[in-house]
């Protein structure tokens, strides 16, 4: 808001001049001030950034946790399948389905609040010797010694990254 003829003496004024200045109540409403009371508005923001970030972060991490949809895991799982045998389009087309049914059925035992830990782990250790025998009926002998291989090498990746876990929690 710049200065007008109302709002008080000027520099240029001078020292006889009869205009009598007018104080403003508040010195945030003078003109001359607006700067600053901006600036203090702004520092007072200043501790509602950690809490926003803490929220974003809080938030993202929600997100991350929540459970990755079914049609997830079967598009990778038919994709890793694909990169570790070399999948012709017809083999693709019948594993789809395969994997479709293994995937709903280990969501379905994950979810059925009536089998206890021991149970389920015994019914998933059959459900994966099902999706092995299935995926070997469509495969040529040479792609089931490559899977076999890469199925070892995966369980053995978890094998050792448990044990990283588990002594990284022994350590903390």
């Amino acid at each position: 808001m710049p200065p007008n003829s109302n709002d008080g003496p000027s520099k240029n004024s001078a020292p006889g001049d009869s205009t009598i200045p007018i104080t403003p109540a508040h010195p945030a409403t003078y003109w001359r001030a607006e700067g600053l009371n901006s600036c203090m508005k702004a520092k007072s923001l200043f501790p509602i950034i950690p809490a926003l970030m803490i929220s974003v972060a809080m938030a993202t991490t929600s997100i991350a946790a929540e459970k990755v949809k079914p049609e997830a895991v079967s598009k990778g799982m038919l994709t890793a399948l694909n990169n570790q045998v070399g999948l012709s389009a017809d083999q693709q087309n019948k594993a789809k389905p395969i994997i479709d049914k293994h995937v709903a059925d280990l969501e379905a035992v994950k979810n059925d609040a009536t089998l206890d830990k021991a149970a389920k782990k015994a019914k998933v250790v059959q459900l994966r010797q099902q999706y092995v025998t299935d995926i070997n009926g469509i495969l040529t002998p040479d792609q089931q010694k490559k899977w076999a291989a890469a199925r070892e090498t995966n369980k053995a990746k978890v094998k050792a990254g448990v044990k990283q876990r588990a002594a990284e929690k022994a350590g903390q």
